[in-house]
């Protein structure tokens, strides 16, 4: 064999080599990239499903929120009884009004056999007592600006219709801040809980608040609202009747959102307890201990507060707020200056006169009203509230003062109830 021969040979070897070694290069390079791809494949479906399940997840997650969403709104509509449109019906014009609202409780004359919350259709709460319902519109003389979905701006009216009950009617106080309406450039009213002193009317005919300064103003050193730890101290007992219990008062309306004062003034109801009724004689000629006791044993609660509510003679506060409910709710803007005798020269009977702003009578006139505030007066602890028939100078906002054996045919009382 040839030198040239042998070379050639040679060379064939290598280069099958060569292209051997690549070829196996080759199908390496697309072994390795198949087993990626399939891998990547996996990868990709595997994730897939998960974001899958976890998108089917929050869907789940999203609905649960969106239902409860839903049944919270139901809940909040039904306690409300509006849904923002304004309707006297408490929401959907063609709805029938909802339960729980004041316009369902007229509607369906309901009497409620628990302390029940309502609210009206400004979403204003009131409380009713057990074994009382609101007195439509149009019966029993319930006649200013009463609708039959009324507010508590109108002066609503409770009556007791319970088994044995007298048919005592109060009217509802409110305080804290009171709606005017649902839209939002609507302007809220704001009734707080307090003493007050009164300035003549202004020029804009309103009777104003004198402003409060504790120990400088006359209901901080002449009248005072005692307490029974008050009174068992000897220098600050005066011997009048006082507040069952005044911090009780307190709590109630600001757990409640305010109290009742009798509609009437208080009559005889031949029982030894005093009633809030129309057209009756008003009961004059009381010694203000009995017109406490009398007005407290209309609604008396026992020891365990089985009823949840007590009746008790008018305070300071319950006068004071009463009148500024009126100015703030009713044309009456300076019923605290209303003198009695523009009313009526005699004693007339409960509501027979014009004097009922939101439904609560004769608060300026017919007969001056024993109270439960203490004047420090010597000899004078007992403070008449109101004005009467008999005296020129006398209105509505007047405190008068009077020793405790002191009775008079101008002289009556009114009685409160509060829940507790």
């Amino acid at each position: 064999m040839s030198t040239f021969q042998k070379k050639r040979e040679a060379g064939i070897t290598l280069v099958a080599l060569i292209i051997t070694i690549i070829v196996l290069i080759i199908l390496a390079a697309v072994t390795i990239i198949s087993v990626t791809e399939s891998e990547l494949v996996d990868r990709t479906i595997r994730a897939t499903a998960e974001y899958a399940k976890a998108q089917e997840s929050e869907n789940t997650e999203i609905d649960a929120l969106d239902k409860r969403m839903s049944s919270l709104t139901s809940e909040i509509n039904s306690i409300i009884g509006e849904t923002g449109t304004g309707d006297e019906n408490g929401g959907d014009p063609t709805d029938d009004p909802k339960e729980g609202t004041v316009a369902y409780a007229v509607k369906n004359d309901t009497t409620f056999t628990e302390n029940t919350k309502l609210v009206d259709k400004y979403g204003n709460v009131l409380t009713v007592p057990k074994g009382f319902k609101i007195v439509p519109n149009g019966q029993d003389e319930v006649v200013y600006k009463y609708p039959d979905n009324p507010t508590v701006q109108d002066g609503i009216v409770i009556q007791d219709v319970s088994a044995g009950g007298a048919g005592n009617q109060f009217v509802w106080i409110p305080v804290g801040t009171l709606k005017n309406g649902n839209e939002e450039s609507v302007s809220n009213t704001s009734i707080t809980l307090e003493r007050r002193v009164f300035n003549n009317a202004d020029s804009t005919g309103k009777c104003t608040v004198q402003e409060h300064k504790a120990d400088e103003t006359a209901i901080d050193t002449y009248y005072i609202e005692q307490t029974h730890e008050d009174q068992e101290q000897p220098e600050k007992n005066y011997e009048n009747a006082i507040a069952k219990n005044i911090e009780e008062f307190k709590t109630g309306v600001s757990n409640n959102g305010g109290y009742y004062l009798a509609r009437f003034e208080a009559s005889d109801s031949k029982t030894g307890l005093a009633k809030s009724v129309m057209e009756a004689s008003p009961w004059v000629n009381i010694l203000q201990e009995d017109a406490s006791a009398r007005s407290q044993a209309m609604y008396e609660d026992d020891e365990q507060g089985s009823k949840g509510y007590q009746s008790d003679l008018a305070n300071s506060y319950a006068w004071d707020t009463a009148i500024y409910f009126i100015q703030e709710c009713s044309k009456e803007k300076a019923y605290a200056m209303k003198k009695g005798r523009e009313i009526n020269s005699s004693l007339a009977k409960t509501g027979a006169n014009s004097d009922k702003p939101c439904n609560i009578c004769d608060m300026a006139g017919n007969a001056r009203e024993w109270s439960t505030e203490t004047s420090t007066f010597s000899g004078s602890p007992c403070v008449g509230r109101g004005g009467n028939y008999g005296y020129s100078d006398l209105c509505t906002s007047h405190r008068s003062f009077s020793s405790t054996d002191d009775t008079s045919t101008y002289v009556g009382f009114r009685p409160i109830l509060y829940v507790k």
